[in-house]
């Protein structure tokens, strides 16, 4: 029974199998790390710490991702090997056969043995160049390479179309800010001529009322001038009846006259001027302290 059970752990296990019997590890390490297999070498019991060793020094394992990724690599890598030996072996053959055929076209052709045809450091090197042919590929049957040079041409242009959207994004939003600012100036505006347009015509109607007034004023002291004018006049115009009737006027009575009417007529003249200066203050005085002056620095104050 022992020998069986011998002979069934030496027998190589599918692909499959191997794959199931990891991830059974993997999960058993969640609960146990001396429970699965995959984790590298657990010391014995009877070994103790040493020195700085800490007394239960404990490695966290991989994370079950990255292990199974692993796993899964390490397959691949061993069948890719296996795959490429006997191609290796072929190309070893063709390698000799090559060089013999060398060596041979160069002995025709100088009539001498030349041994040294192909550099020894070609012959003796373990470096071998594959070519497009022989590269590693992908499960699709692509190389890697050029796999790799697809996705970073995906990325590069992907990265493009991302910076041309930003760009685009970015000016968009530059124009709508610079629309809704010259908008807002706009309306700014607006409101600031309403306000002007309303202040002046403001002050044009309290212009237009009290020049009305002080037109009023005038046209009445204008009738009291020219009522008492009319009154002095009148009694002018009787003196000069009454005197009229004198029958008898003397020189010197006719002189004293003149002059009386001379003097008369400066005191008129005189009188005259006082009145129209004493309007004239009047006319100042009234406008000092009925018209307001105009306010200067105004502040502009927006209702919404």
């Amino acid at each position: 029974m022992r020998n069986h059970q011998e002979s069934d752990s030496d027998k190589s296990l599918s692909f499959e199998s191997e794959f199931t019997k990891h991830v059974l590890s993997l999960f058993c390490c969640l609960y146990d790390c001396h429970a699965a297999p995959y984790i590298g070498h657990i010391p014995h019991d009877n070994i103790h710490p040493t020195g700085e060793e800490e007394e239960e020094a404990y490695e966290a394992p991989p994370a079950f991702h990255d292990k199974l990724c692993d796993f899964r690599l390490d397959n691949s890598y061993k069948a890719y090997l296996n795959a490429r030996e006997p191609m290796i072996q072929e190309l070893s053959a063709r390698k000799e056969t090559l060089i013999e055929n060398v060596n041979k076209y160069n002995e025709r052709r100088n009539g001498t043995d030349n041994k040294a045809g192909i550099s020894e450091s070609f012959i003796d090197s373990d470096e071998i160049i594959l070519g497009e042919r022989l590269q590693a590929r992908t499960a699709s049957g692509k190389t890697s390479e050029g796999e790799l040079h697809k996705r970073r041409q995906e990325f590069i242009e992907k990265s493009r179309k991302s910076a041309e959207i930003r760009r685009k994004r970015l000016i968009e939003k530059r124009k709508n800010t610079k629309f809704e600012n010259a908008k807002q100036e706009r309306e700014v505006s607006k409101e600031l001529k309403k306000y002007n347009d309303k202040v002046k015509n403001t002050e044009i109607r309290n212009r237009k009322k009290v020049a009305a007034e002080r037109r009023e004023i005038m046209i009445q002291k204008r009738k009291k001038q020219l009522r008492a004018r009319a009154e002095e006049f009148d009694k002018e115009e009787e003196a000069k009846k009454s005197l009229g009737k004198i029958s008898y006027h003397s020189q010197n009575m006719d002189r004293s006259d003149f002059h009386s009417r001379e003097r008369d007529a400066q005191d008129e003249k005189y009188r005259s001027m006082r009145v129209k200066k004493e309007t004239a203050e009047q006319i100042n005085e009234y406008n000092h302290n009925t018209i307001k002056p105009k306010p200067s620095g105004r502040k502009v104050i927006f209702r919404k």
